[in-house]
């Protein structure tokens, strides 16, 4: 009786908690190369197969053009964008005892997990394909706190996706035990499958074929081009014989059609004395222009369409004023955020709320993130210096989204929210006031901010309020400590004095 309630629990336990990875696809079940001899009817002919449903040679055909060396590396400067960052996995609410265990729990999981560099490359490739999908698998875990863990994230094939479902629902190939793709498919089970959509074309179905359709063409064009002009090159770009004979010589065009035919293994012409040879170069120099051209439009169309701007491919000048570099970063940047943004977004729901509810834990599922590249996390470090600056600070509720956009878990010094450096203008002497401005920040501010304009430092908030700009600012103070003040220090009062004084006009009605 143990024996069989045993066994029905083992099957219960992988029938909802997948603990054994599906069956690879035998390589030999992969279609053939589509690139070889590909034109523009045998695309149209793949595209013409997608759209009914047979997306088996368009992803084949996506496949192999990720052989062009351009292609590759837009491809994979997108990519390193996220990957290139260190995940991190930051609780839902950080002031939530179990939300922050959950986190640690699941972080020290992850740390522990091989292949997933591999799989979230290949979640990362719907970025431009259609869709991609990740098989998972758990088991028990010898970890305290947890019943089970992560065990494998491993790509799925693309042999493997069937859109012919006439409602446009993504089904999965079944995989023989030797690895071959069979004709049924299924709908993928979600406590076994992670499917990731990192696109914007949410208006057309899978089987359209992605933004990677827009790709194609451009990257025909640019490989046809490419065998054109290495072909022209081949035969205009050297220079060719000319001989000239006198009229009714038939004997002297003999000898020099054998000379010309003996140069290219001889290396020279043996010719009369009375023949003329010249050699003439065409002039192919236009014709390698244009060919250069059009390569270079259409690998920016291309960089365009996967990076959305081209200065990262391609040195350009920056235009007028420097502009044209900082619109296309901003560019890049919102791809990136998006990119990051959606895969989080799956991650979370697909992987970390299943590895919390098989754990039985309290909290709610963790968020992933990659942080921000140094010059935006540069921005975000300067907007915090200046609303501090102004007396302003970020409430806490704040903190979790500076933190995701940073990449790790910000917490508030001790000194923070006490007044800071503006209590050093504190004076000992008189706290009464004398002034209705000074009043409202007693009533408003904390006590240090009001304490800077009392007493002894009274006539700094007189100054701030005179002063016709800096410049007058800095000589009033001067003259006010008797000109014994260095400029570090004198920087120093002015900035406690402006935040102080801030705080002030913040506290008025």
């Amino acid at each position: 009786m143990k024996n069989r309630i045993a066994k029905a629990l083992a099957r219960l336990v992988r029938h909802y908690i997948p603990t054994r990875p599906d069956r690879a696809v035998s390589p030999s079940s992969e279609p053939g190369d589509e690139v070889r001899g590909a034109s523009v009817d045998s695309i149209l002919a793949i595209l013409s197969e997608a759209w009914g449903g047979n997306s088996t040679r368009l992803f084949a055909l996506y496949r192999d053009i990720m052989s062009d060396a351009h292609l590759q590396s837009a491809v994979s400067t997108r990519k390193l964008a996220i990957l290139g960052d260190v995940m991190r996995i930051l609780p839902f609410d950080r002031g939530s005892a179990d939300d922050r265990a959950a986190s640690e729990l699941l972080e020290n999981a992850w740390a522990d997990l091989s292949g997933k560099r591999e799989a979230l490359t290949h979640l990362l490739d719907s970025s431009l394909y259609p869709v991609s999908v990740v098989r998972k698998s758990f088991r028990a875990s010898r970890v305290a706190g947890l019943r089970f863990e992560v065990a494998a994230l491993d790509p799925v094939e693309y042999r493997r996706i069937d859109l012919s479902n006439p409602d446009g629902r993504l089904r999965l190939f079944d995989v023989s035990p030797e690895g071959h793709v069979l004709g049924t498919s299924k709908l993928p089970d979600p406590r076994r499958y992670i499917v990731h959509r990192g696109h914007l074309m949410t208006s057309v179905p899978d089987r359209w074929g992605g933004p990677m359709r827009a790709a194609v063409f451009w990257w025909l064009f640019k490989t046809q081009g490419r065998a054109f002009w290495a072909r022209f090159l081949e035969r205009f770009g050297a220079p060719f014989i000319v001989g000239k004979y006198d009229r009714g010589q038939e004997g002297a065009q003999g000898e020099l059609a054998y000379a010309f035919r003996e140069a290219t293994r001889i290396f020279g012409l043996v010719i009369p004395n009375d023949s003329d040879v010249n050699l003439v170069q065409s002039n192919a120099g236009s014709s390698t222009d244009a060919f250069e051209r059009f390569h270079k439009i259409a690998s920016g169309e291309l960089a365009k369409l996967i990076l959305g701007q081209t200065m990262t491919m391609d040195a350009q000048t920056a235009g007028l004023g420097g502009q044209q570099a900082a619109v296309m970063e901003n560019v890049r940047g919102d791809i990136r955020a998006f990119d990051q943004s959606a895969l989080a977004e799956t991650l979370r729901d697909q992987l970390f709320r299943q590895f919390c509810a098989i754990n039985g834990l309290a909290g709610r599922a963790p968020i992933a993130t990659w942080g921000e590249d140094a010059d935006e996390s540069g921005e975000v470090a300067t907007l915090l210096k200046d609303l501090k600056l102004a007396g302003l600070e970020p409430a806490d509720s704040a903190l979790p989204g500076i933190a995701q956009r940073l990449g790790f878990e910000l917490t508030r010094s001790a000194a923070a929210g006490g007044g800071g450096g503006v209590a050093a203008l504190a004076a000992s002497g008189s706290v009464r006031s004398d002034r209705p401005e000074v009043d409202r920040v007693i009533r408003a501010a904390s006590a240090p901010l009001a304490r800077a304009f009392r007493g002894t430092f009274a006539p700094v908030g007189l100054a701030v309020a005179e002063a016709s700009d800096p410049a007058d600012l800095e000589e009033r103070l001067r003259a006010l400590y008797g000109g014994g003040l260095d400029t570090a220090r004198l920087q120093s009062l002015i900035e406690e004095a402006l935040t102080a004084f801030a705080a002030n006009g913040a506290a008025s009605p």
